[in-house]
């Protein structure tokens, strides 16, 4: 047994480490999270048909993290939603109003203060047809058709209109009550009905049939001049081009098919000489830049004229669609007209007897 004097020393060391370690320990730990997460606001429900709500928010705020939400619906707890502040939620139901609010819960388990309810009624799939197209009228301008009609009426929204030309759908849906039609040949007779679609696919009735017929000598007049200024600040006019044969395309760089067009184009240049073909590409987008058109020609190693449509020259000639081939003979008169992509052979058959 230790004597007295040694004892007491000893048990004083034990206790000041054990105090020390109890110390030290606590330290490392941190502090219990008792703070709740922030309310949930800028609730929204938006009806996506068909029996189903999309459901957005604001995120919510919380001093650590924000582990996840719950939504209830009409009171009743739906499945946690994780941190990712927005859920899709299939009532079922329809025609039945629904009401929704959110909470924020954080990785400790509290809960944050619930967000103001919104309320929302689900509707069926829209399944009533537009109304039928009337007083379709068919202009004659130069060598096109101008088509215009009374708007159509839904019980939604009208998404469009479709084009029937001798009783077969275009490849075409105009957004507005105008259709313009260039590629028709004279003393031909051309039947035109129109339809409305809305936004769920739905169709209304055709219209009364329209007639247009072009006489002898429409085709083939004068191409409408034009000033622009190309991508490199040289000013230029259509007219300075008479004595050769000239291809416009019209086009924009964010068209799929006028890329591919560019590709047909390169193949036809090379085959021409400067003097016989001169090929003027003219962005018609609204917000053409005339930087993005600089890397679209240089990308494409072309070694034409591209200018950005500053003259109107998609109104001039009624483009309703891209990219658009139109050949000018070295009179200046339109000889072809092509929506979509043409392939270079194509063109080099129309070009060939103009040379």
């Amino acid at each position: 047994m230790l004597p007295k004097r040694v004892v007491v020393p000893l048990v004083i060391v034990i206790v000041v480490v054990v105090i020390l370690s109890v110390i030290a320990l606590s330290g490392d730990q941190a502090p219990e999270d008792n703070a709740p997460p922030g309310k949930v606001s800028g609730l929204k429900a938006i009806d996506l048909r068909e029996g189903r709500i999309l459901l957005v928010w604001d995120a919510a705020h919380d001093n650590v993290k924000v582990a996840f939400y719950i939504v209830f619906r009409d009171t009743g707890k739906l499945e946690k939603s994780p941190s990712i502040p927005m859920t899709v939620d299939s009532p079922g139901d329809v025609r039945v109003p629904h009401e929704y609010i959110v909470q924020a819960v954080d990785s400790s388990g509290n809960e944050g203060e619930i967000s103001d309810s919104v309320n929302i009624l689900s509707l069926p799939r829209d399944s009533v047809a537009p109304s039928k197209v009337t007083g379709l009228t068919v202009h004659t301008y130069d060598n096109q058709f101008n088509l215009t009609w009374d708007e159509a009426w839904d019980n939604d929204a009208i998404a469009g209109y479709r084009i029937y030309r001798n009783g077969e759908a275009l490849d075409f849906q105009s957004s507005r009550p105008l259709y313009c039609d260039l590629n028709i040949t004279s003393m031909l007779m051309y039947s035109y009905e129109v339809s409305a679609v809305d936004a769920s696919g739905n169709e209304g009735p055709l219209s009364e049939a329209a007639e247009g017929y072009l006489p002898p000598g429409r085709v083939g007049q004068e191409a409408l001049d034009f000033n622009l200024t190309d991508v490199y600040g040289r000013d230029f006019s259509l007219s300075d081009f008479r004595g050769k044969v000239v291809l416009l395309d019209l086009m924009t760089t964010t068209c799929s098919p006028c890329i591919t067009q560019e590709g047909e184009l390169v193949r036809l240049f090379g085959n021409y000489s400067p003097d016989d073909l001169q090929i003027i590409s003219i962005d018609v987008s609204l917000d053409a830049d005339p930087q993005d058109l600089i890397i679209f020609k240089e990308s494409s190693a072309d070694d034409w004229i591209f200018a950005v449509d500053t003259d109107n020259v998609s109104k001039k000639y009624c483009i309703h669609g891209t990219p658009t081939e139109i050949v000018i003979d070295k009179s200046g008169t339109i000889v072809y007209v092509h929506v979509g992509i043409v392939p270079a052979e194509e063109l080099e058959d129309v070009i060939d007897p103009l040379i």
